[in-house]
């Protein structure tokens, strides 16, 4: 699976994912830091990788419905902040979700921890209807 990190996302979820085999870039690694947000996605479109950001609201309104004809790989939001206290808890979170749904070609997924829990849920905001998955 191959994974485009927006610059605000910890390097840590680059290096947990490394470690399991999967393809990283990060803005960083590629020179972008900085960028524009309509560069840096066109970057992980053009490169076929998932993208993972902080400020889905910046990257949304660049893709189906509000803009016509652009195909991604996907475009996980984190709704709460990954921090060096729950960024291995979030990544096992999140390789249980790559392993389950395999491809999540053109689609946006909210991911949210709910509020004095552990629970973490990826909501798929786009295309409808809404999908979650609790792990």
């Amino acid at each position: 699976m191959r994974l485009f990190l927006d610059e605000n996302v910890t390097p840590r979820v680059k290096d947990f994912f490394d470690t399991r085999g999967y393809d990283v870039e990060t803005v960083s690694s590629v020179q972008m830091r900085g960028f524009h947000d309509e560069a840096v996605f066109r970057y992980a479109v053009k490169e076929n990788r998932i993208f993972l950001t902080h400020n889905g609201k910046d990257f949304i309104i660049q893709t189906p419905p509000m803009v016509q004809g652009v195909f991604h790989k996907g475009i996980i939001w984190f709704r709460f902040q990954v921090t060096r206290k729950n960024v291995d808890q979030v990544c096992y979170k999140m390789h249980d979700f790559f392993i389950f749904w395999k491809s999540i070609d053109h689609s946006i997924w909210e991911v949210n921890q709910k509020q004095n829990s552990t629970q973490i849920c990826f909501i798929r905001s786009y295309p409808p209807p809404t999908e979650e998955m609790h792990i």
